[in-house]
């Protein structure tokens, strides 16, 4: 988790989460998310099953943010 945020980036995130529209934001990921599950089970050849696939890391990799935001900044306060 550590390593796909910097310290500054986590706190951005952070700063983030705790605006009012942020919900929102999260709401459109999981949108997202469900229609690319959607079309990957009905993708037709390899090439839309990448695609897809893809797709679905990358909006896991949103949705997972503020978790990967809050263990850096853990982290950074209590090195090891």
């Amino acid at each position: 988790y550590y390593n796909k945020l910097s310290p500054n980036q986590a706190m951005a995130v952070l700063q983030l989460v705790n605006q009012p529209t942020f919900q929102e934001v999260l709401s459109l990921f999981h949108s997202r998310l469900e229609q690319s599950r959607d079309r990957l089970e009905g993708a037709k050849n390899e090439e839309e099953l990448r695609i897809e696939q893809g797709r679905i890391k990358e909006i896991r990799f949103l949705l997972e943010l503020e978790h990967t935001a809050r263990a850096v900044q853990k982290a950074v306060q209590n090195p090891k």
